[in-house]
């Protein structure tokens, strides 16, 4: 936990750069920072390095010239000891760290340290230098407020945390919105997860990394150090990303969490090329779980898939994601992802299409309605989360009149209370109760045991206490009972009951039995008739199940009409009829007081 002097330190630094306007966007002074986080990295492994008696990074040249015998000093205390330190950047550290893989890949003694996947290949130094003792507070804030760098990860107060806060005082002062998923929400999904050290993580769209950072902290809770260790794998946790900053920023911040060489790449991870490439090799291994963030918006054209009319099949980039999570996950898989509300609603024909196939081919484990205060106050997409478990046997997109659903019921939760987020869009302390904390209990006890689940569904999950520094999604917890309904689920496919339905040679009648539950036989004759010229013949299924709705995931379509709840002993309507007469007494006293002052009427 950050100390309140730190804390002041850091907001003191993002007010630094606020005022002196050192860069345009966020996300540039995110990436300068996490290049000077790395100089100083590099300077304090060259420590250890010098006193192990082997080479120092610094000392590594580009060709097989004979190597100093005395050591260099590092370029971290070069920067410092410069009165012009951008024009040291520009000139010197930024071309050193552009060749710095070359370097390492020269010296076979590095084995697979500091595997930069060309990372740092087009670092280049991007703030004002006009405005020099600004730059020279910034490098030194750096120094002061990460000592130690990725070797600090288990101390009271880590450079990973630091760099957390950071993304934190980045979110609040931009114009731009979030610029990192929101850490509560992030906790939130991986505890949805659920995964264990050792189990293989990907984030296809990684941006700076937050969604594997929590991860990695959930596997680490309460572990020894041996399974600290395993769940710090390089090769546990992967992220890809197009933006080659934002990779950099990922790739520090796991870094900072004492792995040793994160694997984070830049890439596109929707397109598959037919080469060699690291990106390639990563995309056709299979993942334990997906967790992304995905991009919003935007829309991709793959010519390769064009229809039998020639036409570029362009869809919108969401469901794009969605479908290569679904691809990088292993049979059994699970993914959690964010997605904007309109996947679930919007009815034109990918969309439709992409619903049906997970609903069909999948197992829709929940659907989380986020409200839109978390990502407030510049982006007013309302979001939600999807977590899905990807079945072993797949259903073919066009297998409209299979009767096996992998999903037959979805459980939906309208989060209303996050419990950190305000109108504004700013967080403080989390609060003990909370809609997320609750949604988390249910999900977990659904899972385990629907009865156990349908029998305590009513209740309010919240926190007992919550210290600043515990994780909220593994809490003690009481319950009280709910005053509103939050949560639902909703069937994806109900058959009408056909009291003359009869299967003659089995002398069946009915097509549901004594129970109400639909007969096998009815289900088998029923399943080629559903469909006729791939449309849904609606007479055979009842109107309040999704496939009757064209597969439609949309809030208001399912949300249960709430009964009015008992306030002491009397109810709402009794509480109504009373103001009523409150209200007619008032107004007869006006009509009295009138009439005594003399006025007509």
């Amino acid at each position: 936990m950050l100390s309140p002097e730190t804390e002041k330190k850091i907001e003191a630094l993002w007010d630094l750069v606020s005022s002196a306007g050192l860069a345009a966007s966020p996300y540039v002074v995110l990436d300068q920072i996490a290049c000077l986080i790395f100089l100083k990295h590099l300077h304090e492994l060259d420590l250890q390095r010098s006193a192990a008696g082997t080479v120092a990074v610094s000392q590594v040249r580009v060709s097989d010239k004979a190597k100093p015998t005395t050591p260099t000093i590092s370029l971290w205390k070069k920067t410092l000891q410069q009165e012009d330190i951008g024009v040291f950047l520009v000139d010197v550290a930024y071309p050193w760290l552009r060749k710095l893989e070359q370097r390492l890949s020269n010296e076979k003694i590095f084995g697979t340290a500091l595997r930069l996947n060309g990372l740092m290949g087009d670092a280049y130094f991007q703030l004002d230098m006009t405005k020099n003792q600004a730059i020279q507070q910034l490098v030194q804030s750096v120094d002061e407020l990460f000592p130690c760098p990725g070797f600090d990860h288990d101390g009271p107060q880590s450079s990973g945390e630091v760099f957390a806060k950071l993304f934190e005082q980045a979110s609040q002062n931009s114009t731009l919105g979030q610029i990192a998923t929101p850490p509560h929400i992030a906790r939130f999904m991986v505890s949805l997860l659920d995964p264990a050290a050792g189990e293989k993580i990907i984030d296809p769209a990684v941006g700076t990394g937050t969604l594997l950072v929590n991860a990695l902290g959930y596997m680490r809770e309460g572990k020894t150090p041996s399974d600290r260790s395993l769940a710090g794998r390089s090769d546990s946790l992967t992220g890809i990303d197009l933006n080659h900053a934002q990779v950099r920023i990922s790739w520090i911040y796991l870094l900072l969490q004492g792995i040793e060489s994160p694997l984070c790449i830049q890439g596109n991870s929707l397109n598959m090329q037919n080469n060699a490439s690291i990106t390639n090799k990563i995309l056709q291994d299979k993942y334990d779980f997906v967790l992304s963030d995905v991009p919003f918006g935007g829309r991709i054209q793959q010519v390769e898939n064009s229809d039998a009319n020639g036409d570029a099949n362009i869809q919108h980039i969401e469901l794009q994601y969605l479908s290569q999570a679904l691809s990088l996950l292993r049979p059994n898989g699970r993914t959690a992802l964010i997605v904007p509300q309109s996947l679930l609603t919007v009815e034109d024909t990918a969309h439709i299409r992409t619903r049906r196939t997970l609903l069909i081919g999948h197992q829709l484990e929940a659907v989380v309605l986020l409200p839109e205060e978390v990502f407030a106050p510049h982006i007013g997409i309302k979001a939600a989360i999807l977590v899905v478990r990807k079945h072993p046997a797949q259903q073919p997109a066009s297998a409209r009149s299979n009767p096996e659903l992998k999903t037959t019921t979805v459980w939906f939760y309208e989060v209303e209370n996050d419990g950190v987020s305000d109108e504004s869009g700013t967080t403080g302390v989390a609060s003990p109760e909370n809609d997320l904390l609750d949604a988390w209990m249910h999900f977990k006890l659904r899972n385990a045991d629907l009865q156990s689940w349908e029998a305590t569904k009513g209740r309010y999950y919240q926190a007992v206490s919550l210290q600043p520094n515990t994780k909220w999604f593994n809490p003690q917890v009481t319950h009280r009972t709910a005053t509103q309904t939050k949560q639902w689920q909703v069937p994806v496919r109900i058959w009408l009951e056909q009291a003359e339905w009869s299967n003659a040679p089995d002398g069946v009648l009915g097509s549901h039995d004594a129970a109400g539950r639909v007969r096998s036989e009815y289900i088998e004759e029923m399943a080629s008739r559903l469909y006729v010229a791939d449309r849904l013949d609606k007479t055979l299924l009842a109107h309040n199940c999704i496939e009757a709705h064209g597969w439609s995931l949309e809030l208001t379509r399912y949300k249960p009409l709430e009964k009015p709840n008992l306030l002491g002993e009397k109810s709402v309507l009794e509480l109504i009829n009373e103001l009523e007469a409150l209200e007619r007494n008032i107004l007869q006293h006006l009509i009295d007081l009138r009439k005594n002052l003399g006025g007509d009427r």
